[in-house]
């Protein structure tokens, strides 16, 4: 006798609705996240999809969370950490698919980060404290980058009038736009190490 997915998945159900309603109840309205990692959307849709230490191919129609660390999940002094541009790469590809990143930062017994961290965190913040604009509050493009290592685009569609280019962090650059096709010419100074961030704004 196999058992229907209602009966399957119901203390599983039972839970989560505990945990919603439990929070209703204290806050005035849920404040509360439920993840898990199962790819059906019929399960994952009562919560947020966890992908842990990986990505989408595409853009999520519904918000999605990855994780990873940088380094292994425990501490280690051994261990080899992620560098802030590896872990910006993976920041950003999450956004433009419509999902978010948490990431854990390793301690010490007693509480502390080391020197690397402390590092990769402040670089972090430094590559923050110019392109926030570009992560808080934004929502996925129709594509989710171009290129032959991910979507191919044929360009912008040309119904789409760009009125200005702006470098985050710099001053604004100039730009042309033919055939639907956006040509930008950066301006000098701008970061070599970690990645730079165009705001096109459109009429």
């Amino acid at each position: 006798m196999v058992a229907d997915s209602t009966n399957l998945y119901r203390y599983g159900l039972q839970a989560a609705a505990y945990l919603y309603n439990s929070s209703e109840k204290l806050h005035g309205s849920n404040q509360a996240v439920y993840t898990q990692k199962h790819r059906d959307p019929s399960i994952y849709k009562i919560g947020v999809l966890d992908i842990e230490r990986s990505q989408l191919p595409d853009i999520c129609p519904v918000p999605w969370q990855s994780e990873t660390c940088i380094g292994g999940w425990f501490y280690d002094k051994k261990a080899h950490y992620k560098t802030p541009r590896h872990i910006l790469d993976i920041l950003i590809d999450s956004i433009a698919k419509n999902g978010t990143l948490l990431l854990n930062i390793l301690q010490r017994p007693d509480g502390t980060i080391d020197e690397q961290a402390d590092w990769i965190l402040s670089e972090l913040a430094k590559w923050f404290s110019v392109n926030a604009e570009a992560v808080h509050g934004t929502r996925p493009f129709r594509v989710s980058g171009e290129g032959h290592s991910c979507v191919v685009i044929d360009g912008f569609r040309e119904d789409e009038k760009v009125c200005s280019v702006e470098l985050l962090g710099k001053d604004p650059a100039t730009f042309a736009q033919h055939s639907g096709i956006l040509v930008v010419d950066l301006p000098d100074g701008r970061d070599e190490e970690y990645p730079n961030v165009l705001k096109i704004r459109c009429s």
